[in-house]
């Protein structure tokens, strides 16, 4: 039987802020002929630390793969011992955990938020190279994986831009699988849902099952449907 494999950040690391059944990956997981989900999910991790990880991972042609685009601004660098090393969390379709397992493809990589850098990046003052990158990174996963959905989770991707790069990669990904420039997890609750930890991180906070809930029935279930993966 097929596999859900989740990769993202701390808005799908299970029992972040919510129950991994209540959340939004997991209501995902349970409407899809699958018997095993692997998370590959936690807090901090970038794009490129998540195509790295997908990279390493052996999916199947009749796998599912859900990609939850962290936030912009993070980088990843070597750290060697001094890096944490993460692991990737495996349950059944009921959403009982069986077991985890290091993540291997990542030891001695850490990842930092780029104003922590004490350098001067590109993306501290325009986010459309973020994006970019962001985007590229998208655009060969869809090549290289057959059942994939790319949901961002912070704020929408700009849909536009005088910059031409940023158009071209814009018009590439106008695909039911690419859930980039609205009806985002941080969006579709905006003002409608307050995260659990509002006090932290304000709008910017994760959500509990009301959240989750939410954001699956306006974004992550009619992307399925759309696709063809659930009728």
């Amino acid at each position: 039987m097929s596999k859900l494999y989740v990769f993202g950040d701390s808005y799908t690391t299970p029992n972040y802020c919510v129950a991994q059944q209540d959340s939004w990956w997991g209501l995902c997981a349970g409407l899809l002929p699958v018997d095993e989900i692997h998370n590959h999910s936690w807090p901090g991790n970038n794009i490129e630390s998540i195509a790295h990880t997908i990279l390493h991972t052996d999916i199947d042609r009749d796998d599912f793969v859900i990609v939850a685009v962290p936030p912009m601004g993070r980088i990843t660098y070597f750290a060697g011992e001094a890096a944490k090393l993460q692991h990737y969390t495996v349950y059944n379709h009921d959403m009982q955990q069986q077991y985890t397992q290091p993540e291997l493809c990542h030891k001695g990589l850490t990842q930092i938020p780029t104003h922590e850098t004490e350098k001067e990046n590109i993306d501290r003052w325009d986010n459309s190279w973020g994006e970019a990158t962001a985007l590229r990174e998208l655009l060969l996963l869809d090549v290289l994986l057959d059942k994939v959905m790319f949901c961002v989770m912070s704020t929408p991707f700009m849909e536009k831009s005088s910059w031409p790069t940023i158009k071209t990669l814009i018009k590439k990904t106008k695909k039911p699988q690419f859930q980039t420039c609205k009806n985002t997890y941080y969006s579709v609750n905006l003002h409608i849902n307050k995260p659990v930890d509002y006090d932290t991180y304000g709008w910017f906070g994760h959500h509990g099952a009301i959240g989750n809930k939410h954001y699956f029935n306006i974004t992550a279930k009619p992307t399925m449907q759309k696709l063809g993966w659930i009728v």
